[in-house]
């Protein structure tokens, strides 16, 4: 067991309260591995059974609506993805691309199910980890969604504004043609 890939992953989110013991027979159950530039880790809408943690690299995490590719987020090395499949056992939410070599420690279910039957203490602190992170990037995800209504609010409001304005400029315009008509007519009825 590499020393330095233990210390490393005590020292992240995930890890983070899990005993060493713990840690090496999470790398022992776990697939450690290469993901190459360009490729993908899976795909929107993947049946998933297992989450990633970057040992080193980069990766972005993007949807597709109308075939076209959103980048959600970028992850790099320490980051964690794919644990939402580890809590609620659906599809993946979405893709994951590398956009550099990744090396990547791959856990998947039978190793958190493998904890769980030898130490239930050390399972719920992963799980506890886990729902940190996910409610981290939630508060964010909020945080994003609350700026962009209030920028579409005041983009609505600015828009709104400037119609009122224009029609108000166009209605003194008419009425000002209006007058300026009306004040012909008298000129040329005085003139008569």
């Amino acid at each position: 067991m590499k020393k330095d890939l233990v210390t490393f992953l005590m020292f992240t989110p995930f890890f983070g309260g899990i005993s060493k013991g713990t840690v090496e027979r999470i790398i022992s159950l776990s697939k450690h591995g290469i993901i190459h530039k360009g490729e993908l880790f899976f795909n929107e809408h993947d049946q998933a059974n297992s989450m990633f943690v970057l040992l080193s690299g980069a990766v972005e995490v993007y949807k597709t609506w109308n075939n076209r590719q959103y980048p959600v987020t970028y992850l790099h090395q320490g980051d964690c993805f794919g644990e939402m499949s580890v809590i609620d056992h659906c599809q993946r939410s979405a893709s994951v691309l590398a956009l550099e070599d990744c090396e990547i420690l791959e856990i998947g279910m039978e190793s958190f199910a493998a904890i769980y039957e030898e130490d239930i203490k050390q399972y719920t602190m992963l799980q506890m980890n886990i729902g940190r992170e996910v409610s981290r990037r939630l508060r964010e995800a909020n945080e994003l969604l609350f700026q962009l209504k209030v920028e579409q609010e005041q983009k609505e409001k600015s828009a709104k504004v400037s119609v009122e304005v224009s029609e108000g400029q166009k209605r003194e315009g008419q009425k000002r043609e209006g007058q300026e008509t009306e004040s012909g007519g008298r000129e040329s009825r005085e003139s008569v």
